[in-house]
């Protein structure tokens, strides 16, 4: 699965766990720049994309939903916190239960 993380600045950990969870690419965009974000295309083997919300301009985000929902790629749109990202990744991904990496690091910390 390739992954487009839009909005954002420093997303390495969450990419390193979309890996672990069978991502095989992220690619990330920060939509700093509106007018050079815009412009840009989907890459072509696009899976999957996350928004950040508290990153992006209405403007972009109305862009690439747009864009999402005519090429049919399922988009998550969700805030900076990586539990967030993550939870809603494996909804999308069908991982649940016994799979679900967010559990691991809740029994990991009750054991503590």
């Amino acid at each position: 699965m390739h992954i487009l993380i839009i909005g954002g600045d420093r997303i390495d950990s969450v990419a390193l766990r979309l890996r672990a969870l069978g991502a095989e690419e992220v690619t990330h965009w920060n939509a700093r720049k509106e007018s050079s974000t815009s412009r840009k295309r989907l890459p072509k083997r696009t899976d999957c994309i996350i928004m950040i919300t508290e990153y992006l301009g209405h403007n972009i985000m109305k862009i690439f939903k747009k864009e999402a929902k005519r090429q049919k790629i399922p988009f998550l749109c969700t805030k900076r916190c990586e539990h967030d990202i993550l939870c809603r990744f494996c909804r999308l991904a069908g991982i649940q239960g016994e799979n679900c990496p967010l559990l691991e690091n809740q029994n990991e910390e009750k054991e503590r």
